[in-house]
């Protein structure tokens, strides 16, 4: 497999807990471009701002890094989706990226598109991404007839140029997504099992170099201090073993996958580095735990697997930012080693 690919790194935005939010969301963009990440998250459900405008706030306050923003079919069409790519790209001369979501909370889903099942929900999606990504790319007008969408010789401009076009993730355990993804040469994305379950369930084709993870690393200079940090930040509680168990029957295999592994482990270690404490304790990603270079192996495994790009939460402070970037520096100089042998 080779590995020529250029990485990516990509933060993510916090979610809303006070008036400061709009502060903190400055403020952790300036953190990911003075570390040099690529790209910053802004996820969508019902109770966060509009991904789409806080991605502009994003854009004006930063130089150069990109806002991966969450997109619902429902909550948007696809030719306002274009629109708003092709505004950006000509008013600020920057791009957006695409995280495609088909919906995991239930409750908001009831509230919203109650009369579509799990597949039909992937297959709108399917078709919204190919017409998006058809009405940016088309020239002489665009076409499609499917099941949610239908449009004739649709012209839209300005048209955009090749580097300003989004690129697509598609965060999904499935045929579904893997689907999608391949449709549009997109990433597929998704929170990663242990590294040895993870080769055994092959989840990446091995032809593909374009996947993406998403984790949280807990890396310090030593590795007692750095699972001292994880054990002291991350508590279990009695509401956390309720919301651990209706994961374990989700939808999303992802998340049912990690809630069983999670309900498993009775210490939360997976083996020396790969950790469920912050599942456990109510939070979304597997955690990396460990010293830089412990960290930074365990993330080579997953690269030379076929994964390209790194989504890290729980980034939101200098401290928290500064330890990350000591994890990819050693990465990155153990891909330098790897491609040179």
């Amino acid at each position: 497999m080779s590995m020529e690919q250029t990485r990516q790194f990509i933060s993510q935005i916090p979610h809303i807990r006070d008036r400061s939010y709009i502060d903190q969301v400055v403020k952790v963009s300036k953190l990911s471009e003075k570390y040099n990440f690529d790209g910053i998250l802004a996820f969508f459900n019902h109770h966060t701002f509009d991904p789409y405008i806080l991605a502009t706030y994003i854009i004006q306050h930063t130089n150069r890094i990109t806002p991966l923003i969450a997109v619902q079919p429902y909550y948007t069409s696809p030719l306002s989706t274009a629109k708003m790519v092709q505004t950006i790209a000509n008013l600020y001369n920057r791009k957006v990226d695409f995280n495609l979501i088909s919906g995991s909370r239930e409750s908001e889903i009831n509230e919203i598109c109650k009369e579509l099942n799990y597949e039909d929900r992937f297959e709108k999606l399917n078709e919204f991404s190919q017409v998006v990504n058809g009405i940016l790319r088309s020239e002489n007008g665009f076409s499609f007839q499917g099941k949610y969408y239908s449009m004739q010789n649709l012209k839209v401009t300005p048209r955009i140029s090749e580097e300003l076009m989004p690129n697509f993730f598609v965060p999904s355990f499935t045929s579904f997504g893997q689907k999608i993804s391949a449709n549009l040469n997109g990433s597929l994305l998704i929170r990663p099992e242990p590294i040895t379950a993870f080769l055994e369930n092959k989840i990446l084709n091995p032809q593909q170099e374009n996947c993406a993870i998403r984790l949280s690393l807990i890396a310090r200079a030593s590795s007692n201090e750095a699972k001292s940090f994880a054990n002291d930040h991350y508590k279990e509680s009695l509401v956390d073993n309720v919301k651990l168990r209706m994961r374990r029957n989700s939808v999303s295999k992802n998340t049912k996958t990690l809630a069983k592994l999670s309900s498993m482990q009775r210490d939360s270690y997976c083996d020396e580095v790969y950790w469920l404490g912050g599942i456990k304790s109510g939070g979304n990603d597997p955690i990396l735990v460990g010293d830089y270079e412990e960290v930074a192996d365990y993330l080579l495994k997953y690269d030379q697997a076929g994964v390209r790009k790194y989504l890290f939460g729980e980034l939101f402070s200098e401290d928290s930012f500064y330890h990350a970037s000591q994890v990819i520096q050693c990465f990155n100089e153990k891909i330098k080693y790897v491609k040179d042998l």
